[in-house]
């Protein structure tokens, strides 16, 4: 379905009868969010999988950036993100 949704998504077959997808591929060409941004926090316009916390920038900001992606990576291919990243602390 997703393939169907984005033309030209690379998709990569795994031994477990599951496929995996470039989610930064998603992002940039699929969703076209590179640069997006809440408050000072941004994903970076080559690399739509680096968040970018500019000076200022809160780690509520980040998180909330990353949230607000993965929402619509799910809103529009029903797919969830795991977060590699672990926040430590109370400031989310």
């Amino acid at each position: 379905r997703v393939a169907q949704l984005v033309p030209g998504l690379p998709q990569f077959p795994q031994k477990n009868g599951t496929v995996k997808l470039p989610l930064a591929y998603l992002l940039d060409r699929g969703l076209h969010v590179s640069g997006f941004s809440i408050g000072h926090a941004r994903l970076f316009e080559r690399q739509p999988l680096v968040l970018v916390a500019a000076r200022g920038a809160s780690s509520r900001e980040v998180f909330e950036l990353a949230h607000a992606i993965r929402t619509k990576v799910h809103d529009a291919y029903d797919i969830d993100i795991e977060m590699e990243v672990r926040s430590i602390g109370d400031d989310k």
